[in-house]
């Protein structure tokens, strides 16, 4: 048995959907009335996006307002114990009902046949700072991330794809002040060696963490679906390593919202949308962050490449920052 619920809360599971499924399986909505059929749907609509399969209502009364026709339209039969004219004629042959009244109902009825469905809004779950998250995190390294962001007021990740070690050096001279977490790739720097990463590690205590890849920027990839839902089950099951994922859109993965201890960090980041001949898929840090669900805003070119990368990067911070408030309030 599967329960939703109206509103769900910052805390606790912070689920939308309580119970046990699998994607593939078949739902029964049950509902004690129905009239506009705006609740079934509001059950069905987030059942359906977790690959639940809905395609049948049972109320106990159906008021005969336009709810089983517009069920129907969505692909749902209803299925009624009673309608509102049975219940009528019943309650006025066993003598419940006066005859006025039956008329008053039965008027009613036909002047109302058809009562239009509530535009739906979608649910938007208030966040948890990343302070709060820290408590959450059983892994120091990813602890340590929080509290840094919260320290620095910065979600901004510089992707240093850079060509030396000197370059990287300089690059994370510039933009230190404005970012929570440098990215790169020490294997393709020809002059790498053994001190350098005391170098950029500047006194910064060591610790270990993994971030998951569980989805790419890049157009035609193909990490998602299945894939993404394994590496969820990997972090989960070793979250005193892991401590976030590298992800793309995890507001729209299926199930309940993930645990807030984890990361989520988004690679391809512009201050406007587009993408590029190389097939990165670029999107604003506000959409990244509020509408998609990310906490971390990874950008490579778009400061790299700028005239003055420090300024770039503060202009990124400031917009990265300004979408996690926004989503914390």
């Amino acid at each position: 048995m599967l329960m939703r619920w109206k509103e769900v809360k910052d805390y606790g599971t912070a689920k939308s959907i309580e119970g046990v499924y699998e994607k593939g399986q078949v739902c029964l909505v049950v509902e004690d009335l129905v009239t506009s059929g705006a609740s079934v749907l509001e059950t069905a609509t987030p059942l359906r996006a977790l690959g639940i399969n809905v395609t049948d209502a049972v109320v106990v009364i159906d008021r005969e307002q336009g709810g089983r026709e517009t069920l129907l339209e969505n692909g749902i039969k209803l299925h009624s114990l009673f309608t509102l004219t049975d219940m009528v004629k019943v309650l006025r042959a066993k003598g419940k009902l006066e005859e006025e009244m039956e008329i008053l109902v039965m008027r009613f009825l036909e002047e109302n046949k058809k009562v239009a469905v509530p535009k739906v809004e979608k649910l938007r779950i208030k966040s948890l700072g990343f302070e709060e998250r820290a408590k959450l995190a059983k892994n120091p390294t990813g602890k340590k991330l929080f509290e840094v962001m919260v320290k620095k007021e910065s979600n901004l990740c510089l992707a240093a794809d850079v060509g030396t070690a000197a370059e990287l050096l300089d690059i994370a001279e510039k933009v230190g002040p404005e970012i929570c977490l440098l990215k790169t790739h020490v294997d393709i720097l020809p002059d790498f060696t053994p001190d350098f990463s005391s170098k950029l590690r500047a006194g910064l205590p060591r610790g270990r963490g993994l971030l998951l890849l569980a989805e790419m920027s890049s157009a035609g990839n193909l990490a998602k679906g299945d894939y993404t839902a394994a590496a969820v089950k990997i972090a989960q099951e070793h979250s005193d390593f892991v401590i976030g994922f590298i992800s793309v859109n995890p507001a729209s993965w299926p199930g309940a919202r993930v645990n807030p201890a984890f990361v989520q960090a988004t690679p391809g980041v512009q201050m406007v949308k587009g993408g590029d001949a190389l097939g990165q898929q670029y999107n604003t840090p506000y959409s990244v962050i509020f509408d998609r669900g990310s906490d971390i805003i990874i950008v490579g070119r778009g400061i790299i490449k700028a005239a003055n990368p420090a300024e770039v990067a503060r202009e990124y911070r400031l917009q990265g920052w300004e979408a996690y408030m926004a989503k914390c309030s």
